[in-house]
């Protein structure tokens, strides 16, 4: 058995590489998909991914942009304080008349103890010059620390809010996925017509290769048979003359 060349052996493994990484981020955009649908927080391998939706943190975040973030778990006094310093972007939990939403701003107070409140807090205010400083955000409600921002995210992730997103990530494939079953189906009722029609030419392509095969048998014999008896006469007559 012939061995598989080193080039096809690398050609085999690249192929399965991407093949699994497409899975791995298929498998990703789906997760992240359907956590927006549900009105949840998109979160992947423990970090979040915010939608900008006012301009308080102009010029350094423009309204449309998205982030990425880390989620922070821990907000104990001791952890939150290795985990952000003044200067970092956060996103929390604020009260805005009676909802509950997300604002992302810059801590421009470090951890401290807020007797007022009784809790340990932060103070935060937005890069935009016209925004006013926040007031003390209690370290309970801080929930990311932002990694990087990100426009392509932000495009994509509106996209998939769109009608035509969900279109694209859902009813094209299924669209996809019916017209490839359909072709299957397809070809398994037309594969055992095909043997059919072939069944006959193969039938009479063997007859005719066995004619043949006789016919170059019967010549050899009969070839054979001449020359046996060709010998034969010779020596007969050789024996006479002597």
């Amino acid at each position: 058995m012939k061995k598989p060349s080193a080039k096809k052996i690398i050609g085999g493994v690249t192929t399965a590489l991407l093949v699994v990484a497409f899975l791995l981020a298929l498998v990703s955009l789906a997760s992240v998909l359907m956590q927006t649908l549900r009105g949840q927080e998109a979160s992947l391998f423990g970090y979040k991914m915010y939608y900008v939706e006012s301009d308080s943190m102009s010029p350094t975040l423009e309204k449309g942009d998205m982030i990425i973030s880390k989620s922070i778990k821990d907000v104990s006094p001791n952890k939150i304080d290795k985990l952000i310093d003044e200067g970092d972007v956060v996103t929390f939990k604020q009260e805005v008349q009676g909802i509950v939403i997300n604002n992302t701003h810059r801590v421009v107070k470090d951890v401290y103890f807020d007797e007022e409140l009784g809790a340990y807090c932060v103070v935060t205010r937005g890069d935009n010059p016209s925004a006013p400083t926040d007031a003390p955000i209690p370290i309970s409600a801080i929930k990311a620390k932002m990694i990087k921002r990100t426009t392509t995210l932000a495009d994509l992730y509106e996209f998939l809010g769109s009608t035509s997103g969900i279109a694209v990530v859902i009813v094209l494939p299924m669209g996809l996925l019916l017209v490839s079953t359909i072709y299957q189906l397809v070809i398994k009722i037309k594969k055992p017509a095909q043997k059919e029609d072939e069944a006959p030419k193969k039938e009479s392509a063997s007859r005719e290769e066995e004619i043949k095969r006789q016919a170059v048998i019967d010549y050899l014999k009969e070839q054979a048979i001449k020359e046996y008896l060709e010998q034969k006469n010779d020596i007969n007559g050789n024996q006479k003359k002597q």
